[in-house]
């Protein structure tokens, strides 16, 4: 069952001993649903946080066992974060610790999986931590296509437009691949403006932004 990314071993985030497994397995589809509303999870206010991340599935269809898999995955690899005096982790959204600042929030809706990085120190500038954010958005996408190449499911990896001060369900969203060619594209959602290529690829995609820039040289 662990193997099959059923079950997961939480780590211990205690200060001096994080990372060590724990002597108990969470399952993740056996959760309890997060409390409302579920905003101050994904979009704290007033906190430097990374656009949001989107893994869209093509079809409209997503088995809720794939996110299940994922937090199983996430659950193994980072200690399960603390807030407002409980930990975490519901059936649906998955709060993980990076280090001593930097959390990972992910959470899924209908044939969307989200995920978006927060920091909670205010003053902290995301540019700093650029390779974190790249080397996470990796390891959740080889997960998904190694679930991917057991189903028949593929997905789309889009960003949400980054000046949306609060993320909405299936709003907003911009396919990553698209702006290989276009340089900003108008949003949608917000009033008047474009998103550019730097804004929506610097943080999660920043080593193939710097390749496209300098191809368009």
């Amino acid at each position: 069952m662990e193997y099959l990314n059923v079950i997961a071993k939480p780590l211990t985030s205690e200060e001096g001993i994080t990372g060590i497994p724990l002597d108990f397995y969470i399952v993740p589809c056996l959760l309890s649903r997060a409390p409302s509303p579920l905003q101050i999870f994904i979009s704290p206010p007033g906190k430097p946080q990374t656009p949001v991340l989107a893994f869209v599935f093509c079809g409209k269809f997503l088995p809720p066992s794939f996110f299940h898999r994922l937090v199983a995955v996430c659950i193994r690899v980072w200690p399960i974060s603390q807030e407002r005096d409980q930990y975490c982790l519901f059936n649906g959204l998955a709060i993980f610790t990076l280090n001593e600042t930097y959390t990972l929030r992910i959470w899924y809706m209908d044939y969307i999986i989200y995920a978006r990085i927060v920091c909670c120190s205010e003053n902290e500038k995301l540019d700093n931590f650029i390779w974190l954010f790249q080397e996470v958005r990796r390891k959740l996408k080889k997960h998904l296509k190694y679930f991917v190449h057991q189903s028949s499911s593929v997905f789309e990896e889009c960003i949400q437009c980054p000046d949306m001060q609060v993320s909405l369900h299936n709003k907003g969203l911009f396919i990553v691949k698209q702006f290989k060619y276009k340089k900003a594209m108008a949003c949608p959602v917000c009033s008047l403006h474009a998103v550019t290529r730097s804004n929506v690829m610097k943080h999660w995609f920043k080593e193939k932004l710097d390749r496209i820039e300098t191809d368009d040289e």
